[in-house]
């Protein structure tokens, strides 16, 4: 099969099932559509383990927006995605992974600066280009500006989403 997108009808996936998507040999995945899917912690896991199963080298686009993604799951998907990043003492072979969004989940600060610290760590051997982290108000001015800091050692990043993730508690 040539090259694929995970893409498909708005229903829950559950673990077992993500798995033996991505345990399929046939296919070459390069755009993974999973927004909008109910995903939390515990499925994000079963993604990353399905990645770790040869999808890394071909997946260019994973979204995983609309979802109840957490710190917890976002520390994991950043062990998995990023090469150099540390999470846990766990250590990751590269990712062909370019644009990542987690638009409106459960991402807070701890989340953000998974995400910063991995950004800093793989400026050259997996440069992540576009991010997109926008209407997790958890996150907060303070994430926001652990994020700021991890670019600065990565130029590669082409694009940064950040709207609404600041939110002052009383508007």
């Amino acid at each position: 099969l040539g090259p694929q997108r995970l893409l498909g009808p708005q229903r829950l996936l559950g673990p077992q099932r993500l798995l033996g998507f991505f345990s399929d040999d046939g296919l070459d995945l390069v755009d993974a559509d999973l927004g909008g899917r109910g995903f939390g912690d515990v499925e994000i896991a079963a993604v990353c383990l399905g990645l770790t199963c040869g999808r890394l080298a071909t997946l260019g686009r994973l979204d995983l927006s609309n979802n109840h993604i957490g710190d917890a799951g976002v520390d994991l998907l950043c062990a998995t995605l990023f090469p150099n990043h540390r999470s846990g003492g766990v250590t990751t072979t590269a990712s062909a992974v370019r644009s990542l969004s987690l638009r409106r989940n459960a991402v807070g600060v701890e989340g953000a600066r998974a995400l910063a610290k991995a950004i800093a760590a793989n400026s050259h051997a997996a440069p992540l280009l576009e991010l997109d982290l926008s209407e997790n108000p958890r996150v907060g001015a303070e994430g926001a500006a652990a994020l700021f800091r991890g670019l600065r050692t990565n130029p590669p990043l082409r694009r940064l989403v950040l709207r609404d993730v600041a939110r002052e508690e009383n508007s």
